[in-house]
């Protein structure tokens, strides 16, 4: 009953709108007219097979006293989505149901990424409440300015991500001239018990807009996040295509007061507050022949140094030799929950570098599209390739065959995964 009377003063402080009038008539156009009720989907199977690097302090320190752990995995996953209008409102939902099979156990669950309601006023006016995803910035593989959605995973940042519970509204304008369009996107984003209580800090409501500007043929983006659940954030985007076929866009986003945990040099978990900076730019490329390069060079201003990693990395290597000499798991334990709070996540570190490389039907072989996708560790020089085949020769199917190489020296972030390699196989049908 907390946030009844925010949702109510957010929504009623919207300017009213007049409701657009039907200023055309389509009734000899009835194949055009859209459904009030939608919904497509996939089911896919997916099958993959990891390698072990039982050397690495990763597999160390979280797999080495588990004798049944599994390398290969069958994992069934159903996506739907849809909506539902009627008048001036509509209904959206997305949900995805997956399981995973492996040698020893079998392990399922259901997640209702999107639900919420669009009124629509005006043609120009929109009003959202419910669980929604958005999509800020403008990078392929990361977005800095994200500042109220889940981080992508740079190995598949097409994948749906589940949203958050909000209350937000959207304006745009038209303009002739250099300017060509402006939006106004503000959005409540309640963090309490149950209600998005894994974004930040609960028993908070925090603020959030988006202005978008098309000027000069670029997009442009001014956003920022305001409250107490996570650092104050303020961020900036772009995107202007060149050519028809050469694409740059870039980010950069600034956090006021961003915590961060890290190990000392006496290895004890202390938190640090500073202002903190990332930063994003990337090109996308098509070549005569069909091959798509996009790079994009990314700077993680509150990730870890290369002087902080080798901190953790060495807590790590002495909480295992203490282990194996003294049968002593106290400094395990420690260096566990020290991995928890950030240390092993993507990107973890400051500077990155993607590169992906796609080529369409290469030598005339009709609907394969090989491709090959680098991710290189700037600070530690350690790097991952995921060479990829994919193959759309079927009506409403796809074939996906790829695999994931890791490469790195010891204490750095892709020689100390838990796996050094990864293949997989999946098999789509959209409907």
């Amino acid at each position: 009953m907390k946030l009844l009377p925010y949702l109510l003063l957010f929504l009623l402080s919207i300017p009213a709108i007049a409701v657009a009038g039907d200023d055309f008539n389509f009734d000899d156009l009835e194949e055009f007219e859209k459904k009030d009720f939608e919904w497509g989907g996939y089911a896919e199977l997916k099958y993959d097979h990891l390698n072990l690097n039982r050397d690495s302090l990763l597999y160390r320190l979280v797999d080495s006293n588990d004798d049944q752990i599994s390398t290969d995995h069958l994992s069934p996953t159903l996506q739907l989505f849809g909506s539902y209008s009627r008048s001036i409102t509509k209904f959206h939902w997305l949900l995805e149901a997956t399981g995973t099979l492996d040698e020893n156990d079998w392990d399922d669950s259901a997640d209702l990424f999107e639900a919420y309601i669009t009124i629509q006023p005006s043609s120009n006016f929109t009003i959202d409440v419910g669980k929604k995803v958005f999509r800020w910035g403008t990078g392929y593989a990361w977005n800095p300015v994200g500042f109220v959605q889940r981080p992508k995973n740079p190995n598949g940042p097409d994948l749906a991500r589940e949203g958050f519970i909000v209350a937000s509204s959207d304006y745009v304008r038209s303009f002739d001239g250099l300017l060509k369009t402006v939006s106004f996107t503000p959005l409540l984003l309640p963090i309490y018990s149950e209600i998005n209580e894994d974004f930040g800090v609960i028993d908070h409501l925090n603020v959030a807009a988006r202005i978008y500007f098309l000027f000069l043929d670029t997009d442009i983006d001014v956003m920022f996040f305001a409250g107490n659940s996570k650092s104050d954030s303020l961020g900036l985007d772009f995107s202007r295509n060149f050519t028809t076929n050469f694409e740059i866009h870039g980010e950069l986003a600034w956090f006021s007061g961003y915590e961060k945990q890290i190990v000392d040099d006496a290895g004890n978990l202390i938190t640090e507050k500073s202002s903190q900076v990332k930063a994003l730019l990337g090109l996308r490329y098509l070549t005569e022949n069909e091959t798509t390069l996009i790079a994009e060079l990314y700077h993680n201003g509150t990730g870890y140094s290369q002087k902080q990693m080798d901190a953790f990395y060495s807590l790590a290597n002495s909480a295992l030799e203490a282990y194996e000499q003294n049968n002593e798991n106290k400094l395990v334990r420690k260096a566990l929950g020290v991995s928890q709070q950030g240390y092993v996540s993507y990107a973890p570190m400051q500077n990155y570098f993607y590169l992906k490389v796609s080529n369409k039907e290469p030598l005339d072989i009709l609907y394969l599209t090989p491709s090959i996708t680098g991710i290189v560790n700037l600070e530690d020089g350690s790097f991952k390739l995921t060479p990829e085949l994919l193959y759309t020769g079927f009506d409403n199917f796809e074939i996906r065959l790829r695999a994931s190489l890791y490469t790195g020296s010891a204490f750095s972030e892709y020689g100390e995964k838990r796996n050094d390699h990864k293949f997989e196989l999946r098999l789509r049908y959209y409907f």
